[in-house]
């Protein structure tokens, strides 16, 4: 199981499942990808979000985009140690993660042109990664990495799968 509250925010690297995790989201996706391109380490809640438009991440309303990034996609990168978010100041400040470099900038991996398929924990809604088994999809590990749930849900059949 990922523990969210520490996983990798003493600097650490994010085990595995935390980098996976990470990597589900497109938008947290394009939010690293901002700091590679920009150079720069620090940001605003509106320069993510404006980027996030320009971007063919199929986010095309920045009010939207602000809301996301503030609820949910930034916090999660904060939980994980990739960035340092003040929801107050609004201010981003990338803190670098070694693994996380490795799996996304340096062998730039285009995760939505891969193959990978996402179930949704029951439990507690975590997206986990699955693979395609004939007509159905099943998750590539029994138990979700947050909270330990062995019941998925196929997000494009609607279609529950249990895990033994």
């Amino acid at each position: 199981m990922v523990d969210e509250e520490s996983a990798g925010s003493s600097g650490e690297n994010p085990p595995t499942d935390a980098l996976y995790t990470i990597l589900a989201s497109e938008t947290r996706r394009q939010v690293l990808r901002y700091f590679q391109v920009s150079e720069d380490t620090n940001a605003t809640l509106t320069e993510l979000a404006d980027f996030l438009v320009t971007q063919d991440s199929g986010v095309d309303d920045l009010e939207k985009a602000k809301i996301t990034l503030h609820h949910l996609d930034l916090p999660k990168l904060a939980r994980y140690g990739a960035v340092d978010y003040d929801p107050r100041s609004n201010a981003v400040s990338y803190l670098g993660q070694p693994r996380l470099e490795e799996f996304l900038f340096n062998h730039q991996i285009e995760w939505s042109q891969r193959a990978m398929e996402l179930v949704t924990c029951l439990s507690c809604g975590e997206f986990v990664i699955a693979r395609k088994e004939e007509d159905s999809l099943a998750p590539l590990k029994d138990e979700c990495p947050n909270c330990d749930e062995k019941k998925f849900k196929d997000t494009s059949s609607g279609k529950v799968i249990q895990t033994d």
